[in-house]
């Protein structure tokens, strides 16, 4: 139960460092680590509860009183991602902050790539990258996947596609690396 209990804050906090909350706060640390601060003498207990989507309970704990205010890290490394409420609980009020919390970080893509119409039968892909990486190539044609490939780009691929009996006007290229869109051209 510790581990969940450090594992339950990592959230994005609408893009801010930090989120507010009357005389609660939530700042984050690290990638993993949130911590709460209480800053109000803890007349009665407090109690700390975080809740997921279903508003299960995933983590509480109680501080007693007689503490004067209080900061509680929590690490979210063994959570699934989801949306989760975090409420703190005294005899004056209930405060609550929402947040999402997402382990995966988009991988950015790698590879240039440019297609250049030559003629009306002929399109010429070129695509370079700094690592050796897979690259989708799909050509469509009125919305239709007609064409898929997948190479491998070390450095610098290139590759003349002849598409003789195509309309260019209704064909279109996407390329693609690790399911992100690198480019898409029409003609």
């Amino acid at each position: 139960m510790k581990k969940l209990l450090l594992v339950v804050l990592l959230a994005v906090v609408s893009n801010a460092t930090f989120a507010k909350i009357g005389e609660v706060k939530v700042t984050k640390d690290s990638s993993a680590i949130f911590k709460l601060h209480y800053s109000k003498p803890v007349m009665t207990k407090v109690k700390i509860q975080i809740l997921d989507e279903k508003g299960k309970k995933v983590f509480s704990e109680t501080i007693n009183k007689g503490t004067q205010s209080f900061v509680r890290p929590y690490n979210l490394n063994e959570v699934g991602e989801g949306t989760y409420t975090f409420q703190v609980i005294d005899n004056e009020e209930t405060t609550t902050f929402e947040f999402d919390y997402r382990t995966e970080k988009a991988v950015k893509a790698t590879t240039l790539a440019n297609i250049k119409k030559m003629d009306n039968e002929r399109v010429f892909v070129m695509l370079a990258n700094q690592a050796n990486t897979s690259v989708t190539i799909n050509i469509l044609e009125n919305g239709k996947n007609i064409y898929t490939a997948v190479e491998a780009v070390n450095g610098q691929f290139a590759q003349l596609f002849n598409l003789k009996g195509a309309n260019l006007q209704n064909v279109s290229f996407e390329i693609y690396e690790n399911s992100e869109l690198v480019k898409r051209a029409s003609f």
